[in-house]
């Protein structure tokens, strides 16, 4: 079982939020990794008069998520979402890396963006019962090996694809280069037209290369107005927008609210009292 270290990104208050949950993050076997970008395991023991919403950034992977006994596949999410958590829970996540699950979701994932596709689209309902049941009150080490195993269902679907391997670099680079600020340059670093660039995006992530370069530049905002009050327009200009009222708006767009009402949120209006 190999823990991932990287950075958390895209939690919203970030450090402030750990305090009422622990997230576990794992990666998969080296025969999953071509399909599993990592499982996550969450779980919290609030107060009974404590309950703590957690926002996050919008996720343009598949997720499938194990909760309260059952399993729910995610699609790709393109609005900040929120969580409600009170008394005891846990959720098992598994991540896929983008475009894996195409083979078995030939309408492309364009189709499932803030969707939940059917289960059965993956695996047959009489081994996810199985599954579940075996995966309740059970260790990290457990799940992690049966969750091992049970996703090797998906392997005979999953065949090579220069398409998305395509995809999948392209996705890398937006979200580790800080100089990639448009289209134009992610083509022009990855020598794909900017067409291609957008047809693979509408097939495999179901989200515009566009969108997605928004988002990773709001995660590097984050990690600035989580750690300290940057002016926001020096923010702004750091993170290449042209002036602060671009920068405000996709912030807006795709958080909710502005970035000065961002950072003015105190700790205690994100987590609120039960009985309040």
């Amino acid at each position: 079982m190999r823990v991932n270290t990287s950075k958390i990104s895209g939690v919203l208050h970030e450090s402030f939020a750990a305090e009422h949950y622990t997230l576990r993050r794992y990666l998969p076997s080296e025969e999953l990794e071509p399909l599993i970008e990592q499982y996550w395991f969450v779980d919290w023991d609030l107060p009974t008069n404590l309950e703590h919403i957690q926002r996050n950034l919008p996720d343009p992977q598949f997720n499938l998520v194990i909760e309260k006994n059952t399993m729910t596949l995610i699609g790709p999410i393109k609005t900040a979402y929120s969580y409600l958590m009170k008394g005891k829970g846990k959720i098992i996540g598994i991540k896929f890396t983008p475009g894996a699950l195409i083979p078995a979701l030939p309408e492309g994932a364009k189709f499932y963006v803030n969707a939940h596709p059917p289960i059965s689209k993956l695996f047959p309902m009489c081994h996810v019962g199985a599954l579940v049941s075996d995966l309740d009150g059970k260790s990290d080490i457990h799940c992690i090996n049966r969750l091992n195993d049970f996703l090797q269902l998906l392997l005979p679907n999953h065949h090579d694809d220069s398409q998305r391997e395509i995809v999948q670099k392209l996705f890398r680079e937006i979200k580790l280069n800080p100089n990639i600020l448009d289209v134009q340059a992610l083509s022009q670093v990855s020598n794909v037209s900017i067409r291609q660039i957008q047809r693979l995006f509408a097939r495999y992530i179901g989200i515009s290369p566009k969108w997605l370069i928004r988002k990773y530049r709001l995660h590097r905002a984050l990690e600035h107005l989580d750690i300290s009050s940057t002016d926001l327009t020096n923010l702004a200009l750091n993170l290449g927008y042209a002036d602060q009222s671009h920068f405000t708006r996709d912030f807006k767009q795709i958080i909710g609210h502005p970035p000065k009402k961002y950072t003015s949120l105190a700790p205690s209006k994100v987590t609120h009292r039960a009985d309040s």
